[in-house]
C-alpha cells in the first residue's frame, strides 16, 4: 500500500483500529469534508479521540464517547464546547449519510 492511500484512509477514519464503525465514519467524514471544513475537522478530532458512531434500528446515526475520555464530565464538557456549536451542521451531515444508507437498502 502506498503512502498516499494510507494517508487517504487516515483522512476518513484516523482510528482504523476501531473497526466496528469504520465504514460509517468514512462516510460521515467524506460527507462532512464536502459540506464544511470546520465540521469535518471537529468530527475528525472526535474520532481521533475514539468516538463511536452507532446506526440505530430506525436508521439514525448517534455519536458516543470512546474510552479515551477520563470521565463522562470531560466528554460532556468537550461535547458542549466543540460539538454543540456545530449541531445543525453535524445533523445535516448525519442526515445526508442516513438518507444515502436508507436509499441503498431500499434500492
Amino acid at each position: 500500500m502506498s503512502y498516499s492511500s494510507e494517508k487517504e484512509k487516515r483522512k476518513y477514519d484516523p482510528r482504523r483500529d476501531l473497526v466496528q464503525d469504520s465504514k460509517l465514519w468514512q462516510m460521515v467524514l467524506r460527507t462532512a469534508e464536502t459540506y464544511d471544513r470546520e465540521t469535518y475537522g471537529t468530527l475528525h478530532g472526535f474520532r481521533c479521540y475514539g468516538c463511536r458512531l452507532v446506526l440505530t434500528k430506525n436508521g439514525k446515526i448517534i455519536m458516543k464517547p470512546g474510552n479515551e475520555w477520563s470521565s463522562i464530565k470531560e466528554w460532556e464538557e468537550n461535547r458542549k464546547e466543540y460539538l454543540i456549536p456545530l449541531a445543525d451542521k453535524i445533523k445535516t451531515v448525519f442526515s445526508t449519510v442516513e438518507k444515502f444508507l436508507k436509499e441503498k437498502r431500499v434500492g
